[in-house]
């Protein structure tokens, strides 16, 4: 787990993460491993750094191995953070490549972590426990497990095809692994010996090409890396957030956001990253929880209310949230960011400081322990100096830390 900040003004931009690091034991519980840096600077000459949350592999190596040989094969600085991301994007599919992975192991890796996304969110669980039991027969069991996947495909396979995959050409490939990929799922529902219908096989071997073929976002199945600070002709620093969830058919599978603050864009601008609940409320001025829980709570005391129409109802709910949104904005939002403008570097990385910090307090106060913690590390890039570490873990803290 971690929580990251990113933090924006014409200064420059500063960068601040944990450096906890989690292991999921099963079948329950955590290993903690402290000081783990999650951010990465580039060589001399290069105004960027790439900081590191999810999952710590991209086709069982390690991201700080695959990051710190592409920083390696860096020359001159790149035009843009876009440049950047691109580039390593392209390294890493060749270098991958290159090192003639197994596709299966790659393709169940993805598909694993689907299904820990299926089994959290949709009532299948109980669907398998029904046909162990007794309670429902194999057809009817197999019918309602396929409708709901159906319907989970509906609400979650919405992006479009990567340009050189389409479910034709992943379902060609799937067959050849089709009792593999058969098993899997069994295995995952508790009946690794359970012998599914042919038609059921063919459905679930749909469902995984049209998953495999696209970008689908998942809860625990992704590495994220954050390339912040400046291209050599951006004269405003930023972030470009690139989410990795694969590897196979010889390419990375991945999807980047839009570079943010834009490159023109000259107001200041504060981004948080992976845990951030703590972080949001004090920027916010309000838990985000309760702030989007006021609108129901002021709905259900008009319901109470007699002689107040549905249409009337739903309109003050509806004013109600944006008065909610306009006073954070005007309370909190605008002053800080009134504030952010103006701030030092310095001054900039003891708020990012602070802000994990107290994303720490927060995270200790879990029952399932502390899943944010460690040593804070601090970086500050302006176009001018380049890199500056304000704290980083040293070789005697990494020795304590252990």
């Amino acid at each position: 787990m971690t929580s990251q900040i990113f933090l924006f003004n014409q200064r420059g931009v500063v960068v601040a993460s944990d450096t906890l690091s989690c292991r999921r034991l099963a079948p329950t519980g955590w290993a903690r491993f402290p000081s783990n840096s999650k951010i990465f600077p580039l060589t001399e000459g290069h105004r960027v750094v790439v900081t590191t949350s999810g999952q710590a592999t991209i086709a069982k190596i390690h991201d700080e191995l695959l990051l710190r040989e592409w920083i390696a094969s860096l020359s001159e600085p790149l035009a843009s953070l876009d440049a950047y991301v691109n580039d390593f994007t392209r390294w890493a599919s060749a270098t991958l490549h290159s090192l003639e992975f197994d596709d299966l192991e790659n393709i169940l890796d993805v598909v694993n972590d689907e299904l820990s996304d299926i089994f959290r969110i949709t009532p299948i669980r109980k669907l398998i426990a029904k046909h162990r039991q007794g309670e429902t027969n194999g057809e009817d069991s197999e019918a309602e497990i396929m409708a709901l996947l159906k319907k989970y495909a509906e609400d979650n396979f919405r992006s479009n095809y990567y340009e050189d995959l389409n479910p034709e050409k992943m379902l060609a490939r799937l067959k050849r692994h089709k009792k593999t990929l058969i098993k899997q799922f069994g295995e995952y529902a508790g009946e690794p010996h359970r012998r599914f219908s042919d038609h059921f096989r063919a459905e679930w071997l749909e469902f995984l090409s049209q998953l495999l073929s696209r970008w689908v976002p998942s809860r625990s199945g992704e590495t994220t890396l954050n390339f912040a600070g400046f291209g050599s002709e951006e004269l405003f620093g930023g972030r470009v957030q690139l989410d990795i969830r694969g590897f196979y058919a010889g390419r990375l599978r991945f999807q980047t956001h839009d570079r943010n603050p834009d490159s023109t864009d000259l107001t200041p601008a504060i981004r948080t990253h992976a845990q951030t609940t703590a972080m949001d409320a004090f920027l916010n001025g309000i838990d985000d929880c309760f702030r989007h829980s006021l609108p129901h709570a002021a709905e259900a005391l008009m319901e109470e209310i007699h002689g107040i129409s549905v249409e009337d109802r739903d309109r003050f709910c509806t004013e109600f949230a944006e008065a909610v949104d306009g006073m954070v904005a005007q309370h909190f939002n605008a002053p800080l960011m009134r504030a952010l403008y103006a701030m030092s570097i310095n001054e900039m990385t003891h708020l990012a400081d602070l802000l994990i910090e107290l994303q720490k307090m927060r995270a200790q106060m879990s029952d399932s322990g502390a899943t944010v913690g460690g040593l804070v590390e601090v970086v500050s890039i302006t176009r001018h100096q380049g890199l500056t570490w304000h704290r980083m873990i040293s070789p005697l803290q990494l020795v304590v830390g252990r």
